[in-house]
Parts: structure tokens; sequence; C-alpha cells
């Protein structure tokens, strides 16, 4: 999968010890084409059940295993997820 770092837009919590991909919405700003993710879904460890914001998603956030909080600002790893179509 194609990774690309993002800045997030939101804070994104993610469960320590353990590497987290959580599902996200990327997009690029307009005036400066940098990469911008907003993530998706509930809280961690949230039922992955969750096909609502599943079909929303177009990316994965990677949150590191050392990481338990990123702040909104911060760059993250973002994996692109398939076109579906």
């Amino acid at each position: 999968r194609r990774v690309v770092q993002a800045r997030a837009l939101s804070p994104i919590t993610s469960v320590p010890g353990r590497t987290g991909f959580l599902r996200g919405q990327l997009m690029r700003d307009q005036d400066t084409g940098e990469y911008l993710v907003q993530a998706l879904g509930g809280a961690p460890g949230a039922s992955s059940h969750l096909l609502a914001t599943l079909a929303e998603a177009n990316c994965l956030v990677v949150v590191p295993a050392e990481v338990d909080q990123v702040r909104t600002g911060e760059i993250v790893d973002v994996a692109f997820l398939a076109q579906r179509g």
C-alpha cells in the first residue's frame, strides 16, 4: 500500500503497546497541497463491524505502538485503501 504523511485534523487515540490502524478520510489542502486526515469511527478498541465508517474511509491512519495519542496538527503516516468502484 502507498503510504503518505498527513496532518491530523483532530486528536487521535490508540491502544498503547500495539500499532493502531484507524479508519480515516484523507484529503488535500487546495492551497498548499498538503495531505490532511480525519480519523473516523469510535474509541480505541471499538468493534470492527462499524461498516458505516468503513464505507466512508479512504485510508488507514497508522499510529505506532509507542504512541497512544496524536494531537491535532501532528503528522501521521496514512496508508491508502484500494479504490472501490
